[in-house]
């Protein structure tokens, strides 16, 4: 009689702990898919970025180009994160040939998932950065 009683309580106790431990699992490898993905567009963005303004005729045309790769890659990687960038220059002004520019991406990743979970403290962004140097090319058609 006892064993017609528990039948079937193996599979709930199952269910119960599988949603207990595979839920939060999913949230924290979603979360760091996330950072993981701001990370590399932040890094592109860096890389190509310098390289775009150490080939623009003025500063204020690789700024915009900055800007418009910044918004490409963010695009396609899929990320959200705001992100911000700094130039910095060997010489003045930066386009000087055979000048070092110096390019600092950084992104604020909002993590979505994992404060939500009980007893976990995390603060809602993560910051992700990256930096890339680029020479100013010395070519004779600037």
């Amino acid at each position: 009689m006892t064993g017609a009683k528990h039948r079937g309580s193996a599979s709930v106790e199952f269910v119960i702990v599988a949603i207990s431990v595979f839920v939060p699992l999913i949230a924290l490898t979603v979360t760091v898919s996330e950072i993981q993905s701001a990370q590399f567009a932040t890094a592109a963005v860096a890389r190509q970025g310098v390289r775009a303004y150490a080939l623009s005729t003025s500063s204020a045309v690789g700024g915009r180009r900055v800007s418009a790769i910044s918004k490409l890659v963010r695009e396609d990687f899929g990320v959200d994160a705001k992100s911000a960038w700094k130039l910095a220059c060997s010489a003045n002004p930066c386009l000087t040939r055979g000048g070092l520019i110096r390019l600092t991406v950084s992104s604020e990743v909002p993590i979505v998932m994992v404060p939500m979970l009980p007893g976990l403290t995390v603060p809602p962004t993560v910051r992700v950065s990256a930096t890339a140097t680029h020479i100013v090319p010395v070519v004779s058609g600037r």
